[in-house]
């Protein structure tokens, strides 16, 4: 069964991961009472999908499988990590080398052209996009926004199931230089079990998609 995020659609907000959490599981609780139970959460509804199974857990039902869909743990940091502080410096600059190398003097342009862009104000982008958004891109917007705010309070804690770590290709050479340091991205942190990490040749929008999804749905198969 799948579960939606609230208020993309109008539902009630939640303040927290824990109370989405709480709410998803009644729903599944009137489909399967007991488990175990098989769980996927797509970016930060993985966070959800994590908590879920922590509650679980602590009610004493089992966990089979907890997928992670693209997303870093929450302890390391929120989605698009910062560069981290301390890392070997070798790897951080042979990294560095290879991915503008690799991407070429056009993806750097546009790299170096977003940055400037970012430095505008809530404001200034809001009055030139809001005449070409419809009510509705700008309702999810606020939900996104809204929600953003809520996944970076979560901080977890640790579940005994072994964890399923989906991850799509680097963005930028500060994901790949993470991919690098810390394989399983955080989340090796939170579980008393392993972290089996697959490396998804598409991105983490592409992933939903016509032949992307169907394979991503049979390698989560394949797990089970």
């Amino acid at each position: 069964m799948g579960l939606q995020t609230r208020g993309i659609l109008e539902h009630s907000y939640h303040d927290t991961v824990e109370e989405m959490a709480q709410d998803h599981i009644q729903y599944i609780k009137k489909h399967q009472p007991e488990g175990p139970y098989l769980l996927a959460g797509y970016s930060y509804g993985a966070y959800t999908a994590f908590e879920i199974a922590k509650q679980f857990e602590e009610q004493g039902e089992k966990v089979e499988f907890l997928g992670l869909l693209d997303v870093y743990a929450p302890d390391l940091t929120h989605n698009a990590p910062e560069l981290p502080t301390i890392s070997p410096l070798l790897i951080k600059w042979k990294t560095k080398v290879e991915w503008y190398y690799g991407n070429g003097l056009f993806h750097t342009l546009s790299m170096i052209k977003n940055k400037v862009l970012s430095r505008r104000t809530p404001s200034e982008l809001v009055e030139a996009t809001k005449s070409s958004q419809s009510e509705e891109l700008l309702r999810y917007e606020r939900f996104f926004s809204y929600w953003t705010n809520v996944s970076e309070r979560y901080f977890g804690g640790i579940v005994d199931c072994q964890l399923s770590l989906f991850m799509s290709p680097g963005l930028n050479y500060s994901e790949v230089l993470w991919g690098k340091l810390d394989v399983s991205r955080g989340w090796s942190k939170m579980t008393n079990n392993s972290v089996d990490v697959i490396e998804l040749s598409y991105g983490h929008l592409e992933m939903m998609e016509g032949d992307n999804a169907r394979d991503l749905a049979n390698l989560i198969l394949s797990k089970n």
